[in-house]
């Protein structure tokens, strides 16, 4: 998740703050890249937490949702082509 362009401190911890506010979800892992500001404010915000930064960490999430991106192969909308008889 990009959180800002500069993606400093104040607005990582507002990210967070408000994620875990809507949801009402303690995580214990969070997947992000390598900028500095993240395990700051994890560490103040989600100490327990596991903050995995390594490559492909997301994988299993993205993988996960190739099914529903890609459709059925029934439905029309995503094959492209008309449905039969019609």
């Amino acid at each position: 998740m990009y959180v800002s362009p500069r993606r400093d401190a104040s607005a990582t911890r507002r990210f967070f703050k408000r994620a875990i506010d809507t949801t009402k979800v303690t995580p214990s892992e969070v997947v992000t890249d390598r900028a500095p500001t993240y395990p700051l404010v994890l560490e103040e915000l989600l100490p327990a937490a596991w903050h995995r930064t390594d490559r492909y960490a997301n994988n299993r999430v993205e993988a996960d949702t190739a099914d529903s991106r890609r459709g059925c192969g029934r439905c029309v909308a995503s094959s492209g082509t008309a449905a039969p008889g019609s």
